[in-house]
């Protein structure tokens, strides 16, 4: 009797540690790394970590995603356009784009009583603001990633120009005369270089056909391509870069013709686009 009894109690304690280790083994189960399958699932995960281009997380138990469910206002949605960010909480970059927590309707009725001014213009939408001269063109300007982004001004208000004094009027002929003859040199040269681009491609392209080769034809208007898009970089990186000085030498003579103050005439040479 007492063998069968000292039987029975070391089976409990068998099955006892069966099921320790069994419970032990949906923990490891259930803490080990898994590939997040897309951005609207991550908040079934802890511990997130990006590996390579992928996410990957501990999955949370199914009790607490529940709990995580009930309690969250909304999934993580990709913010399209970044006239949009203001509609959005909790907002995180995942790749090349932006992510964030859809703002609850209350919440937008609460920013729209509280900014009446910023409702009215969140239904213009933002630009991306090409060159740093063409800034005093927009207004709300912010960041997003490396680029500056803001909302175009108004025609009437974008031109802003002063009064400009009889003793001073000499000066600022010599100073405008000054800046569009850079302006047309710049573009007067930037043409000429594009038109011996062209040609340059044109007589590439003809002699890489006459290759009798596939690959060797290929590979050829491949390098017409590549030589042409190099020149055409070039030529438009000096130009900017002329064009940017030219301005930036014109603000200089209206304000040397000034006496030294700020004056501005403005023209639309800042929005030219070369």
């Amino acid at each position: 009797m007492k063998k069968v009894i000292t039987i029975i109690a070391t089976l409990a304690l068998i099955a006892q540690g069966l099921a320790v280790n069994a419970a032990s083994g949906d923990i490891n189960a259930t803490s080990g790394l898994e590939k997040i399958p897309s951005p609207d699932q991550i908040k079934q995960y802890a511990e997130v970590i990006k590996r390579g281009a992928d996410l990957y997380g501990v999955k949370i138990a199914s009790s607490t995603s529940t709990q995580i469910r009930e309690t969250a206002s909304s999934t993580l949605e990709k913010i399209l356009s970044p006239d949009q960010i203001q509609l959005f909480d909790r907002i995180t970059k995942i790749g090349a784009s932006l992510w964030g927590v859809k703002k609850s309707n209350n919440s937008q009725n609460m920013n729209t009583a509280i900014e009446p001014s910023t409702a009215a213009t969140s239904t213009s939408s933002l630009e991306k603001i090409p060159s740093p001269d063409k800034i005093s063109l927009f207004d709300k300007i912010r960041q997003v990633g490396t680029a500056l982004w803001g909302i175009r001004k108004d025609v009437s208000e974008a031109i802003k120009t002063s009064f400009i004094s009889s003793d001073k009027t000499e000066c600022i002929k010599a100073a405008i005369d000054k800046k569009d003859d850079a302006l047309i040199s710049i573009i007067t040269s930037s043409g000429e270089k594009m038109t011996t681009a062209i040609n340059t491609r044109r007589e590439c392209q003809k002699l890489a056909i006459g290759n009798d080769s596939e690959n060797g034809q290929r590979e050829a208007l491949q390098g017409c391509v590549r030589s042409f898009g190099d020149s055409n970089k070039d030529v438009t990186t000096d130009a900017k870069k002329n064009r940017e000085n030219a301005w930036k030498t014109y603000k200089e003579d209206l304000r040397a013709c000034n006496g030294d103050s700020d004056l501005m005439i403005e023209d639309g040479g800042a929005d030219l686009s070369l």
